[in-house]
């Protein structure tokens, strides 16, 4: 399977731009070019294993599988109607909220503080309680359990706790990336007192 796609980004000010890359699947191997490839030996821009680390979610809307693009009007108008079918669906009332910041300091110290479940984190993190590695999966992916705070919480509202599955990794030119998500796991039950939150997907 291959295909155009249109890439949405966002430079170093915060301000998004596009930009169109030629994506090959093949297996479990994904490719992007700045181009049709003329052989299988051209070497791409970007190619990542997928597996259980990349991921599509389905928050709700309609999902539309095996398509990288529409070649025909007759495609596109299809392709236009399913959108705004999935516009119109209800959906729950949880947002997507993004931060951006600028910290003084080295990728390698911003991680490791990021990474961090001891009492130093509540030092910045003024949601945070406590938190505990559940179990190590590999070299790059742990389970973790983290308790908040119930101050910033309006009143009577029970303390929250999250299980969340950690991924990290380190990029070409030195910066890293950690994904969370919401997982259950037979060594970490609901806590007394607590409400386990939720965690639909979050990026570091």
């Amino acid at each position: 399977m291959e295909g155009w796609l249109y890439l949405i980004r966002c430079n170093r000010f915060g301000l998004q731009f596009s930009c169109k890359r030629y994506f090959v699947l093949d297996h479990h191997l994904l490719r992007s070019f700045k181009s049709v490839p003329n052989s299988d030996d051209q070497d791409p821009v970007r190619s990542a294993i997928v597996d259980s680390c990349i991921r599509v979610m389905d928050n709700g809307r309609e999902s539309i599988n095996r398509k990288l693009g529409a070649s025909r009007p007759e495609e596109a108008a299809r392709w236009i109607q399913c959108f705004h079918e999935a516009s119109l669906k209800k959906r729950d009332d949880h947002p997507v909220i993004m931060a951006v910041g600028v910290v003084d300091g080295t990728s390698e110290a911003i991680f490791q503080t990021l990474m961090a479940l001891g009492p130093s984190r509540s030092e910045w993190d003024f949601c945070f309680s406590k938190g505990s590695v559940v179990e190590h999966l590999d070299g790059h992916t742990d389970i973790i359990h983290k308790q908040l705070y119930s101050d910033w919480l309006p009143w009577g509202m029970k303390r929250r706790d999250l299980l969340l599955r950690r991924y990290w990794r380190r990029e070409d030119d030195g910066t890293y990336v950690i994904l969370y998500h919401s997982v259950f796991h037979k060594k970490c039950p609901h806590q007394k007192g607590y409400v386990r939150a939720c965690l639909k997907s979050n990026v570091c």
